[in-house]
């Protein structure tokens, strides 16, 4: 049966601990096994040899817990060593290794300022041993004096650069993975505009492609040479919203695939075109720039670009207009668009509740779609009827 993931990630972690405490409590054995023969061995104080080894395993056998608690294990290891001493025994070099290794360890896994605490003890505490030696042997090697200061102090630096190697892993491992947070939530980000965008190019396109369909339909027995217009008008509309597809489904491709054509993006520069094909649909509109037309963030400008084609979209499919005025305003702080109608409104009562057919819910899922563009830039949207009668949509965007 496969484990589940849970277990198996913790018997992933368990298994790297479990191993180094192996290793650690087999160091700590061994070290112990051979300060105890090199006691033994040395022509000095043996007696009584049960204190001696007493002593020596609590200089020692404590290493077997140096990972978990780095700072307990030297105190316990160095006052040990050092009472060794205290009580005329001699200095096994093994115990000043086990004392090396505890001092190693609270650099290496111990919090920063406990190792530099550890560091000025074992500086202060040294010349402490060097006294009880002579004390016990009425000299000391002056030579031991720099030589034990190099040697802990090499044991510190090794263990402190270790630990700071350690915690620049783990930081560029948690860099990595707050940059992939970051690039998941973009892609999300960037999926959801690519959604809004869909809609738009299939509402608005599909909109006036079943409203030119119908007129086409009534008019053919008649007037065949027009219907032939209203047709290839219909296959120009469905070029273009098979363009914008492609456009938007190659964004969204994985990275590697190969591309589709693209097409322009969609920009307030191509306001004539929507106007015509909404023109062809049999809505009027009349198109009016006041101020200086200008360059725009692209963001900014195809938001504004779909804000206008919603609302034509809606006074086309559910308003029942005749006539739409669109209007656009270059100001120094940004730019305003205005769409004025004279029909009913997008919800077929004057702008009031949506109903509860599909036409409204589509109108009212239009109108969330304009908020949400508005509101991603930090601009204005006003919706609602007219004085008078009709409808009017009217957004400003920062620039």
């Amino acid at each position: 049966m496969r484990p589940p993931p849970g277990r198996a990630y913790d018997r992933a972690v368990a298994r790297p601990r479990l191993r180094d405490d192996v290793v650690d409590w087999a160091l700590a054995l061994s070290v112990a096994i051979g300060a105890e023969l090199q006691q033994r061995g040395c022509a000095c104080r043996n007696d009584p040899e049960w204190l001696s080894a007493a002593v020596i395993a609590l200089a020692t056998l404590p290493i077997g817990l140096r990972r978990r608690q780095p700072f307990l294990v030297l105190a316990v290891v160095g006052i040990a060593a050092l009472a060794h001493v205290l009580l005329g025994f001699s200095n096994p070099f093994l115990l000043t290794f086990a004392v090396l290794v505890a001092m190693f360890s609270v650099a290496s896994y111990g919090p920063w300022a406990l190792s530099v605490l550890a560091a000025v003890m074992g500086a202060l505490l040294l010349p402490v041993n060097f006294l009880v030696d002579w004390s016990n042997h009425g000299r000391v090697e002056l030579s031991d004096v720099p030589y034990n200061y190099a040697l802990f102090g090499a044991a510190w630096i090794l263990g402190d650069n270790l630990r700071r190697e350690r915690d620049q892993a783990q930081r560029a491992i948690r860099l990595r993975a707050e940059g992939e947070e970051r690039s998941r939530l973009a892609v999300a980000d960037e999926r959801s505009r690519i959604a809004r965008e869909l809609h738009d190019v299939v509402a608005h396109t599909l909109s006036v492609i079943v409203l030119q369909a119908g007129a086409g339909r009534r008019i053919a027995p008649g007037q065949p040479e027009r219907a032939g217009r209203v047709l290839a008008a219909i296959e120009a509309l469905g070029r273009e919203a098979l363009a914008d597809m492609r456009r938007l489904v190659g964004i969204l491709r994985a990275d590697g695939e190969a591309g589709g054509e693209t097409e322009p993006q969609p920009s307030l520069a191509r306001l004539g075109e929507l106007a015509d094909r909404v023109r062809s649909a049999g809505l009027a509109v009349d198109v009016r720039t006041e101020g200086e037309p200008r360059p725009l963030p692209p963001g900014v400008d195809l938001s504004a670009y779909r804000i206008v084609q919603e609302a034509l979209t809606n006074a086309l499919r559910h308003a029942g207009a005749a006539r739409a005025d669109v209007v656009v305003r270059y100001g120094e702080a940004g730019i305003e668009v205005e769409v004025m109608d004279d029909g009913r409104g997008p919800a077929g009562n004057g702008g009031g509740p949506a109903g509860n057919g599909a036409g409204a819910a589509a109108a009212g899922h239009g109108l969330v779609g304009m908020r949400e563009r508005v509101a991603m830039f930090g601009g204005e949207l006003d919706v609602g009827a007219r004085e008078g009668g009709g409808f009017r949509v009217w957004a400003r965007l920062p620039s």
